[in-house]
């Protein structure tokens, strides 16, 4: 969900049901939410997903951390100013 800091927008961009998603597609498919979200002027700064094993998978594709109880920090390759960006696993719904 796209939530404004600054502004009252709130959208949400996209939801992936992960019931028939290799880790390998979420992580395409996140990363292109991602750049399309970026190239809009958002700032993405944080991505937060449940604890399904494809997401478990899909984390450590984008941190060298296997725990994935904690927020992990790697760089936002689709900002123009190597943001960081901030993977967070809320734990299984």
């Amino acid at each position: 969900m796209l939530t404004g800091a600054t502004s009252d927008i709130r959208f949400v961009p996209a939801v992936f049901s992960t019931d028939d998603l290799s880790a390998a597609q979420l992580f395409s498919r996140t990363w292109d939410v991602i750049y399309s979200m970026e190239e809009t002027g958002a700032k993405v700064i944080a991505v937060i997903f449940d604890g399904t094993s494809v997401n478990r998978k899909f984390l450590t594709m984008n941190s060298n951390f296997g725990n994935t109880k904690f927020v992990h920090v790697t760089m936002n390759v689709a900002s123009g100013d190597s943001r960081p960006l901030h993977w967070k696993n809320k734990g299984a719904i």
